[in-house]
């Protein structure tokens, strides 16, 4: 992200979320939507973008995981 510094990913995530909430509870379509996201922050630890992607999804998946429980 060009401008990634002053975005605040979390309430960006939480805006996601409640529009998924709001497309639910109005019913806009016959099937209940779900979704898990997650992010990482490029350091200056990170070598290549790869990791920071891997971090990414590992992130998404402890997210959907929790959305199991």
């Amino acid at each position: 992200m060009p401008k990634g510094k002053s975005v605040d990913i979390e309430r960006v995530i939480r805006k996601l979320y409640h529009d998924v909430d709001v497309l639910n509870n109005k019913r806009i379509i016959p099937t209940e939507v779900g979704i898990a996201c997650g992010y990482a922050v490029f350091t200056v630890d990170d070598m290549e973008l790869e990791r920071v992607r891997e971090r990414a999804d590992e992130e998404m998946y402890q997210r959907k995981k929790e959305m199991k429980m």
